[in-house]
């Protein structure tokens, strides 16, 4: 029997973001059959970097009580 797949979560109503280097990261999406999370990536105003993916195990452990995996 095959396992159930979870549905991707739509985390842009929530506004989470956190810092990287010199970038502010945005999340958009937590896909939890992967683990991972759909980003985009501001320099200021200017975004640098549109929909990237993101292991969820580096998000810092804050947001990762937000986010919740299970």
């Amino acid at each position: 029997m095959a396992k159930k797949r979870k549905a991707v979560v739509d985390l842009t109503a929530e506004q989470l973001t956190f810092e990287l280097d010199d970038l502010t990261a945005k999340i958009l999406s937590f896909d939890p059959n992967a683990m991972t999370l759909r980003l985009n990536f501001y320099n200021g105003d200017r975004m640098v970097k549109s929909d990237a993916a993101f292991p969820f195990a580096h998000l810092p452990k804050a947001l990762k009580q937000r986010v919740k995996p299970n």
